[in-house]
């Protein structure tokens, strides 16, 4: 089995990144990586997983939402359920 390691640079230039941000991933424990020889390191299958699974997390948005029908007025509500409208707002 052969393993694709990927550097800062690498990975920054792969997912449209910027360093900075992978820095941040990398010090705040977010993203799976490694130290080798003192240099930071990435499997590329690991943040392929990493990726999928926050992914998973994320709520998607449903593709068919519907969208309420506006309030109606009070009169409007009134004739939609056949009550005259001069009885509702006797006082």
């Amino acid at each position: 089995m052969t393993y694709r390691m990927l550097s800062i640079d690498e990975l920054a230039s792969e997912l449209g990144w910027t360093r900075a941000r992978v820095y941040r991933l990398v010090r705040t424990a977010q993203i799976p990586h490694a130290k080798i020889g003192g240099r930071i390191c990435f499997l590329k299958s690991d943040v392929e997983a990493w990726i999928a699974q926050t992914f998973q997390r994320t709520r998607p948005m449903p593709v068919d939402r519907k969208v309420p029908a506006p309030a109606l007025t009070r009169e409007e509500e009134c004739r939609r359920l056949g009550i005259p409208v001069d009885h509702m707002f006797a006082g």
